[in-house]
């Protein structure tokens, strides 16, 4: 009977929630893969709020109702093991890092700097944090810095406007965007040294990493007269050849890559391409991949105020969040 009540009370406190949500901005699975951590917006108020796949429930793990509202500001959720994340947050006044324990809803800062962090990337590998930030007047530089330190190191080189990291999955390389021009710089971790590419040096964006971290996924955009077209291409690092996975995407909601399979979703469609024999699967689905579920069986969308699971075998879809 006892147990019978507190699962009514899960259930309820699920609805509940669920109702209040009016956009769903970030999603990310913890590494062993039973819950999945998103940033809500209640109205204007920001929370984390973390979804048990096992028992298909939703509560709520930060409460900012009594913050102002630059204070509730939070970004960039990132898991260090399957109890904490690292995310951004405004809450002591500058966008810092902090760690929260989704079960013992404690938080705490991690390290601190002199200026606002944007953009941030975590690599479980090497126990480190990426992320964009300004000093003493420099353009936004990419810095890294390991948990629970203060000393932080420069990663891109000179004085350019950087944005939009991402790193491989062991934790060797990265890339950034130099802008005004969109260029993409690939940057060995191991030895702190940028990598020649044959990457166009205009308009690109990088959207996912092979798990052999020896290939990713970006965005082309060139112009032709007075218009502009895009291109969705695969650059391999070795060979430093680029092949077009798809041309005519001006719109690309993201991609996701797993061991024998890739994701990536267009306007109104979603393609899952096999590595092995190039086919590829259409899917009627219009939103972001957030994440892979259900070792790879599965990928988790959010579009708006929705979140919701693909299964990639049926085609069906199970809402998450409204």
């Amino acid at each position: 009977m006892v147990k019978k009540l507190f699962l009514f009370i899960l259930i309820l406190t699920s609805i509940q929630v669920n109702g209040q949500i009016t956009k769903v901005g970030e999603g990310q699975v913890s590494p062993d893969g039973n819950f999945v951590a998103f940033i809500c917006y209640m109205g204007h108020v920001q929370d984390i709020f973390l979804y048990d796949l096992q028992k298909d429930t939703l509560s709520q793990i930060t409460n900012s109702s009594v913050l102002d509202f630059d204070s509730q500001y939070k970004t960039s959720l990132n898991w260090i093991d399957n109890q904490r994340i690292l995310f951004l947050s405004k809450y002591g006044g500058l966008s810092q890092q902090y760690i929260v324990n989704v079960f013992t809803k404690t938080m705490e800062p991690n390290g601190t700097s002199s200026s606002n962090e944007y953009l941030l990337e975590y690599s479980s590998v090497n126990q480190e944090s990426y992320y964009i930030s300004s000093h003493k007047g420099m353009e936004p530089a990419v810095f890294s810095r390991k948990l629970h330190d203060s000393r932080e190191r420069k990663v891109s080189k000179g004085n350019m406007n950087c944005t939009s990291i991402t790193v491989s999955p062991n934790g060797e390389l990265l890339t950034y965007k130099e802008m005004p021009f969109g260029k993409t710089v690939l940057i060995s971790l191991r030895d702190n040294k940028i990598i020649k590419t044959k990457v166009p040096t205009k308009n690109t964006f990088v959207y996912a990493w092979s798990p052999s971290c020896d290939r990713f996924i970006y965005r082309y955009t060139y112009f032709t007269g007075e218009t502009s077209e895009s291109e969705l291409r695969l650059y391999n690092i070795i060979t430093k050849t680029s092949e077009i996975i798809m041309k005519d995407c001006d719109f690309v909601w993201g991609c996701l890559w797993t061991k024998d399979k890739y994701i990536y979703c267009l306007s109104n469609k979603c393609y899952l391409v096999d590595q092995e024999t190039g086919k590829q699967k259409e899917y009627d689905v219009i939103g972001r991949p957030a994440c892979w579920l259900n070792n790879g069986q599965s990928v988790l969308f959010i579009q708006d105020k929705k979140a919701f699971i693909l299964d990639l075998f049926t085609g069906g879809v199970k809402n998450v969040i409204n």
